[in-house]
């Protein structure tokens, strides 16, 4: 699914203006990046946790970035 694609079902889904998705998307970038800058990690509810930083084992200097899914994609996955 492309971005746009997402944009449009979410819209629809939600019965709102795909300006506003763009908006609300746009936005949760954004504090996301934020946090990552801060080397701070995001957990949305069902969907999982984000986390960008620098590994804690070995000699790398370059910062990595991990996501953990949440129970119920693990499960739509059959990893759960």
């Amino acid at each position: 699914m492309t971005h746009k694609e997402f944009t449009t079902a979410y819209a629809k889904k939600m019965k709102i203006k795909e300006a506003t998705v763009e908006k609300y998307l746009d936005g949760m970038i954004e504090v996301m990046c934020e946090e990552f800058e801060k080397g701070e990690s995001v957990t949305i509810k069902h969907m999982g946790r984000f986390y960008c930083g620098y590994p804690k084992y070995g000699s790398s200097q370059t910062k990595v970035f991990k996501f953990t899914p949440a129970r119920k994609i693990k499960n739509i996955l059959g990893w759960g």
